[in-house]
Parts: C-alpha cells; structure tokens; sequence
C-alpha cells in the first residue's frame, strides 16, 4: 500500500497561500463609511417604516382590514432585504433593512404593552 503525501514534493504545484485579512480590510476608508452609510441607511428607513405603520395603526388612524399589517409589513421588509442582498451594490442596505424587520417587531411589542397599560 502506498503512503499518501499530504503535500506534493514540487513547490509549484503548492495551493497558494490563504488570505486571512477580514473582508473589509482592502476596502479605502470611502468605501467603508459607504458601507456603513447603506447599512444604517437601510436599518433608519425600515426602522422609520415599522414607527409610521405601528403607530398609525394603534393610534386609530388605522385603515379597517388591515389587521394582516403584522405579516404584510415584515414580509415586504423581507423581501426588499433580500432582494437588496442579491445585488453588490445595494447589500449593505438590504442588510440594514433585514436588521430593521427584529426592530419593528419590539416596536410593536412596546406600542402593544403601551396600548394595554395605558387602557
């Protein structure tokens, strides 16, 4: 039975060497603070979505029928997030979006326990 090198002998066949740098190492400091700006960009306007939707909605400016708000709101911020991750240029922003859908929900949780307190 023949032994198995793990390595070959001729170190040109060798796999290149592995780059362990973070991902944004090799980014200028614009591009970077461009990256930051999309992120947060995209948390602000989901964010401020799920405030203008929740607080309409349990202030009595609520439009009748539109109970299913709890589902369409996330499900559309979903698929802006993702739709947004698929495309280089809008990833970060569709990221923020995604993080905004886990802030929409404590904001109707907190307009929930406010509404029952408060009655």
């Amino acid at each position: 039975m023949s032994e198995m090198n793990p390595l070959p002998e001729d170190p040109g066949n060798r796999p290149p060497p592995l780059d362990y740098r973070s991902a944004g190492s090799g980014q200028s400091p614009q591009e970077r603070r461009r990256s930051f700006q999309g992120f947060f960009g995209g948390l602000l306007l989901g964010t401020l979505v799920s405030v203008v939707a929740w607080g309409c909605q349990f202030s009595g400016f609520g439009i009748p029928g539109l109970g299913s708000s709890i589902l369409l709101l996330p499900g559309l911020k979903l698929g802006a997030g993702v739709v947004g991750l698929c495309m280089p240029r809008w990833r970060k922003f569709g990221a923020g979006i995604l993080v905004s859908i886990a802030l929409g929900i404590l904001i109707f949780f907190g307009m929930c326990a406010f509404r029952v307190a408060t009655n």
